[in-house]
């Protein structure tokens, strides 16, 4: 019941997407509608791997909805949060156009416009230092968008998931042998993982709520349509875990 809750969560956030009016020139309302957009296609992604019993991947994915869920929360409350995204857009391009430069067998298509792209960034990033921002770590944006339980608790946990970390490792793949003693090696578990029907709970109430979070900073007229679909979807889940 919990998937169907997640999908219908998804299939409302589908048919209202669109109907979003916002200012194409602001650079806030643009952020906002493309970090919206993003978070509809990852829970549908994670619906579908978990529709198709694929465990293990669909955690990653929760990983990286959770990351732009704050980022949406931390933007749609300051305005100047889109320097803080241009920082770290920035900052990536130089990487990038320094590995070119360097002589990364991967990117030689792009070597002889390196140069350009590099003082163009780096210009755009003495810009914006100037006016005070700099590079937040992840766990400082968890706590700027009051979620730092989220940070301590599930975050870290689908870190681990998403890492070659050891504790998950032995979770998914060793399974004890209660007849013959030890463990059997296991690939794709057919046992549901009572985490996965926790996130199941977190997601639709989060992307409903990132619906509200839109509306608001668009001043748009879906906001009430939002606010009743995330009633809706908290009283279902009462209703089924109850």
């Amino acid at each position: 019941m919990s998937a169907e809750i997640l999908k219908e969560s998804i299939d409302f956030s589908y048919e209202n997407v669109q109907q979003f009016s916002f200012k194409k020139k602001v650079k806030k309302d643009i952020y906002t509608i493309g970090i919206y957009c993003s978070l509809i296609e990852l829970a549908k992604s994670f619906h579908t791997l978990l529709s198709a019993e694929e465990y293990t991947g669909s955690l990653s994915i929760y990983r990286t909805y959770l990351e732009n869920y704050v980022e949406l929360i931390n933007l749609t409350k300051n305005e100047d949060y889109t320097y803080n995204l241009d920082l770290e857009y920035c900052n990536q391009q130089v990487k990038y156009l320094k590995s070119a430069n360097a002589g990364n067998k991967y990117l030689k298509s792009i070597k002889e416009y390196a140069d350009n792209g590099l003082e163009k960034y780096k210009e755009e990033l003495a810009k914006i230092k100037l006016l005070g921002h700099k590079k937040l770590q992840v766990k400082d944006k968890f706590i700027n968008a009051d979620l730092e339980d989220e940070y301590s608790a599930i975050y870290a946990k689908l870190c681990a998931e998403s890492h070659c970390n050891l504790e998950s490792m032995f979770n998914r793949h060793l399974k004890r042998d209660k007849i013959n003693g030890g463990f059997n090696v296991v690939i794709n578990s057919d046992q549901k993982s009572g985490i996965h029907e926790s996130y199941l709970i977190y997601m639709p109430l989060q992307l409903t709520n990132a619906g509200i979070l839109v509306s608001q900073s668009l001043n748009s007229s879906l906001l009430k349509s939002y606010k009743d679909e995330h009633e809706r979807i908290a009283r279902l889940i009462c209703d089924t875990y109850s």
